[in-house]
């Protein structure tokens, strides 16, 4: 009976392993650690110069390097990833046991279109110690806003994307929502953020020459300091605080060679701040060339 005992054992055991094997080999589960992307969102899969339509990006523009353990995977029509991440701007130390989790759901139901759910807490971040997240967002980071004694704070955030995709150009949006709070004494600090994007691309001339268009923004009760595409000392680390950021991208991209892109773009940013002043200095005209090996 005890020898009976143990095949069964074996064999549940060996029928373990084929499964856990089974998972790699379709694909339904892979492991990487390191210094890895924050997987919150989609933009930031074509950020860089020969996937991005435009030169610019979105105005929350989601990205980020955080060291972590990431596990994702395709089952069908649906895949996952999910990830646990310092969370913390301080390059490879992390001064709390908080840690962020990030996870996105897509789904598939046709070869053209393209669904997906992200969710994303930065986990508690040390003011005096680490300062900011490394979520990057409105062309800096979420900080604190609190007094002086103020010693932790953190965001969560959660986002819907969608895409379709046809022969000749796509068509994709987003919108998402974030929450900020810290543990300040003296004051409540919590900020509710919205955010939206949508983009287009289509061919004007072949695979050649396309042309793009890209309207994005975001709000927050309150204000909140967002630097966009202005100077950083007074929109991000000075006391002006940003109610509303707006902007508009357009440009040509034009591929003479499959490994060679030349973007000519030109965007215009506008918003509000908690005085009721205007932001409506930051244009931009901008040319870029990209070649991959």
């Amino acid at each position: 009976l005890q020898d009976r005992e143990n095949i069964n054992a074996d064999v549940e055991l060996g029928e373990f392993f084929l499964e856990f094997e089974d998972l790699f080999d379709n694909n339904a589960l892979s492991v990487r650690a390191g210094r890895l992307l924050i997987p919150f969102g989609e933009e930031y899969q074509t950020r860089y110069v020969m996937e991005n339509a435009l030169i610019n990006h979105s105005v929350s523009d989601f990205w980020g390097l955080d060291e972590g353990v990431e596990a994702f995977g395709q089952a069908g029509e649906f895949s996952y990833i999910a990830a646990i991440m310092n969370g913390s701007h301080d390059f490879l130390r992390d001064y709390t046991s908080s840690k962020a989790l990030v996870g996105r759901v897509g789904y598939d139901p046709t070869r053209n279109l393209h669904l997906s759910g992200s969710v994303m807490r930065t986990g508690t971040i040390d003011v005096e110690n680490e300062g900011q997240t490394e979520l990057w967002f409105g062309n800096s980071f979420f900080r604190s806003i609190g007094s002086e004694a103020t010693t932790e704070f953190h965001v969560d955030l959660a986002q819907l994307d969608a895409s379709y995709f046809w022969d000749t150009g796509h068509l994709s949006t987003a919108y998402g929502k974030a929450w900020y709070d810290d543990n300040d004494p003296l004051a409540n600090n919590r900020r509710t953020f919205d955010f939206w994007q949508i983009e287009t691309q289509q061919s004007v001339v072949g695979d050649t020459l396309f042309a793009a268009i890209r309207y994005s923004g975001m709000n927050v009760d309150e204000g909140y300091p967002v630097s966009g595409m202005a100077a950083r000392g007074p929109y991000f680390f000075g006391p002006l605080k940003t109610t509303e950021l707006r902007r508009l991208s357009f440009g040509l991209t034009y591929w003479p060679y499959p490994d060679l892109v030349l973007k000519l773009d030109y965007t215009m940013e506008d918003g509000e701040q908690t005085n009721g002043s205007k932001r409506s200095d930051t244009n931009m005209l901008a040319a870029e060339v990209g070649a991959r090996f």
